[in-house]
């Protein structure tokens, strides 16, 4: 990290089941790593460092959520140890990235090109979605906009896995298989507690969740931090079972990240 301005920690064990298989590979990069990535940025002073985590660290109910809440208690708490260091902390919380590596959408894709059913844990399984465009810019937006503490979280579409299915295929041209849940996972997740929400505020499309342990941070940031004061609250948790879009939203936005869809409302979800 030498003659290094600004890092983004992306590395991670991110998969649940294999996190719930291997925990202490799970806790070996994402605790220990994310550890190490903070000793490194302090002792070159790097400017800014940029956590990426999940929403599955919130009330976390796998291996894989509970190292990742763990990562952002460290990378907060890395902003009350800087003594005269200029190096400043922050997190962003995705949602599931449309077609990153491993993702539903890619076993879907290889199932429907094989002439499989798609495979389904429950239908009554909720997320939160983004495409690898708006996770980007979340990222380089946290690098512009940070104090130091903060989670960065973008207002993002949340539907059925089933309503996913529906649109790879086709409504009615396809086999959709329900194979039950996985070890570590939940029906529904969560990008904002309960306990959080009083403290996040809204600028555009993004959520900003200040630290709990604000009275903790370096007189500067604190400062800084005045300029949240005069943003609307939250004031409510976000869940992914709340607010769900509709089959033709869920074709527009697979269309809109450039997912290839099949079936009769292909011209309907390009048009949108």
């Amino acid at each position: 990290m030498a003659d290094v301005d600004l890092v983004f920690h992306c590395a991670a064990l991110k998969h649940v089941h294999l996190s719930e298989c291997n925990p202490f590979e799970a806790m070996q990069t994402n605790v220990l790593g994310t550890n190490n990535v903070i000793t490194a940025a302090l002792e070159v002073e790097v400017s800014r460092v940029v956590f990426t985590s999940s929403d599955k660290a919130v009330n976390p109910s796998s291996t894989m959520g509970a190292t990742k809440l763990l990562g952002e208690r460290l990378i907060i708490a890395a902003n009350h140890r800087l003594g005269d260091k200029p190096t400043r902390f922050a997190c962003v919380r995705f949602g599931n990235v449309l077609n990153s590596n491993g993702s539903v959408l890619q076993i879907f894709e290889r199932q429907r090109q094989n002439g499989q059913p798609l495979t389904i844990t429950s239908p009554l399984m909720t997320r939160f979605f983004l495409s690898m465009t708006q996770a980007v810019d979340l990222v380089m937006d946290t690098a512009t906009r940070m104090f130091g503490g903060e989670i960065f979280v973008r207002s993002m579409g949340t539907c059925h896995i089933t309503s996913l299915a529906k649109a790879m295929i086709g409504e009615g041209q396809g086999r959709i298989e329900e194979i039950g849940l996985k070890p570590g996972e939940a029906l529904y997740e969560e990008l904002v507690t309960e306990d959080e929400a009083p403290r996040t505020v809204r600028l555009g499309d993004t959520y900003i969740i200040r630290p709990s342990t604000m009275d903790m941070l370096p007189d500067d940031t604190r400062e800084r931090y005045a300029v949240y004061d005069s943003l609307p609250r939250l004031m409510r948790p976000l869940r992914s079972d709340q607010d769900l879009m509709e089959d033709e939203e869920v074709r527009s936005m697979l269309w809109s990240a450039g997912v290839e869809l099949q079936g009769p409302m292909v011209a309907q979800a390009r048009a949108q």
